[in-house]
């Protein structure tokens, strides 16, 4: 069984879950995937990663006794349980399916007793959809079989499904090893020891009243947008910073009295709440930035050539452990090794994925394909007819909406020398020439 199956059948069934109207070949697919021991495999591993509890170790913030969990169950039950067989004939599908909102908790917390019964619940209302559809399926007496039909089927399907852009959504991992998913429409309160967390849909706010002592050990807190997503925080001091997709900062639980350090990896924003006597430095790869009262972007993905930082107000030094830049606005500072050099950048371009847009310049192939990997969650792949050279000579200027379809994007960009093709099963772009 192909992987794009399984993920296609995990999201079905999430969509499915949420209250979404699915089509009748989303339903035929929804229903064979029950059915194979590959998609119920890995709807199983997805569970355990995936289905979270809202806990909270204040005692004093409401929670959902057992008698309301019970109640909510009842009625999931009711609700997902399969109620009419559809009178259109479409050749893939016999069923119609109600199917009405369920949200599960949207935090990942220990394992203690409340945890275990809402996860199992939740675990229990989607295998009884399952049965329930499973039972249907049988019914219908078709004869070939569930893994053949369902790779067929998804083909089928995947032809009109388009790739959509990322959205909002991070994985808050805390010093004790606690993760928190943020990016849900959970907005209460959560209280984690000295930490209070406000999560929302788009941004987070993180409080700490508590000030580091000396020689206490240091916890660390890391937040990390996977590929296909991005997530704004502030932080216990104020600072604001907007995550890329696929990157992290890790920062201790409680700044120390002498500076306030964090660690990136991947593209960030920061707006900075200057405080002279409690710098704040930003660490990525060999370099260290300390602002000065100060705006900016810095790009750092592990697959990129160089590190660029991008300073949009105030000033910040920039040092490798050899020499040390100052930066003014409207400055870009590139580095790779142990060289580093500063010219005039282009902010609209440097913060256009912040409002939403690619923005290129002169960018070649290999350039465009890195974001679109990172936003649309998709691998890529070079096939062997494909001369690199000579694709890379080909470039792209311009800007394109991150909000498109993939496949819109790609028709925007029109290579002469290149062409691109979609293989939506395994969510790879294909490069040829």
């Amino acid at each position: 069984m192909e992987s794009g199956v399984t993920k296609l059948f995990i999201e079905l069934v999430q969509r499915q879950g949420r209250g979404d109207t699915l089509s009748p070949a989303e339903l035929a697919l929804l229903e064979l995937g029950l059915s194979d021991p590959d998609c119920l495999d890995a709807l199983n591993r997805h569970m355990e990663m995936e289905l979270y509890s809202v806990e909270s170790e204040d005692k004093s913030d409401p929670s959902i006794s057992s008698i309301q969990s019970k109640d909510a169950l009842a009625a999931l039950m009711k609700k997902i349980e399969p109620t009419s067989i559809s009178s259109a004939k479409d050749p893939q599908m016999d069923v119609q399916i109600d199917a009405h909102p369920h949200k599960p908790e949207q935090i990942i917390g220990r394992n203690d007793h409340k945890i275990f019964w809402r996860k199992w619940m939740a675990v229990a209302a989607v295998l009884l959809f399952g049965c329930a559809i499973t039972t249907i399926w049988w019914q219908l007496n078709n004869k070939q079989p569930a893994t053949q039909q369902l790779a067929t089927n998804s083909e089928q399907y995947e032809r009109v499904q388009p790739i959509v852009p990322g959205s909002s959504g991070a994985i808050l991992t805390l010093g004790n090893g606690r993760k928190i998913a943020l990016g849900s429409h959970h907005t209460g309160l959560l209280h984690i020891g000295s930490l209070t967390i406000q999560p929302g849909k788009d941004a987070a706010k993180l409080t700490n009243l508590e000030v580091a002592k000396s020689g206490e050990e240091v916890l660390y807190n890391t937040l990390t947008t996977p590929r296909g997503r991005q997530y704004q925080i502030e932080l216990p001091d104020g600072t604001k910073v907007w995550l890329n997709a696929s990157s992290s900062l890790k920062f201790p639980t409680i700044f120390n009295p002498q500076h306030r350090t964090v660690e990136l990896s991947g593209e960030a924003y920061f707006e900075v709440v200057h405080n002279s006597s409690h710098p704040f430095q930003v660490k990525v790869k060999d370099q260290l930035i300390e602002d000065i009262g100060t705006k900016f972007n810095v790009k750092a993905y592990s697959d990129e050539p160089t590190v660029r930082t991008a300073l949009v107000e105030g000033i910040i030094d920039v040092t490798n452990g050899i020499k040390k830049l100052r930066m003014k606005p409207g400055q870009g500072l590139k580095a790779s090794a142990n060289a580093m050099s500063i010219y005039n950048a282009d902010l609209n371009q440097v913060l256009a994925w912040k409002s939403g847009f690619f923005a290129f310049r002169k960018a070649g192939v290999d350039e465009i394909m890195r974001q679109l990997s990172r936003w649309y969650d998709v691998d890529v792949v070079y096939s062997s007819s494909f001369h690199k050279t000579e694709g890379n000579n080909a470039s792209f200027t311009g800007s394109i909406d991150r909000n498109l379809d993939l496949q819109d994007v790609l028709d925007g960009l029109q290579f002469s020398q290149v062409h691109f093709k979609i293989d939506k099963n395994k969510r790879t772009i294909i490069i040829e020439n």
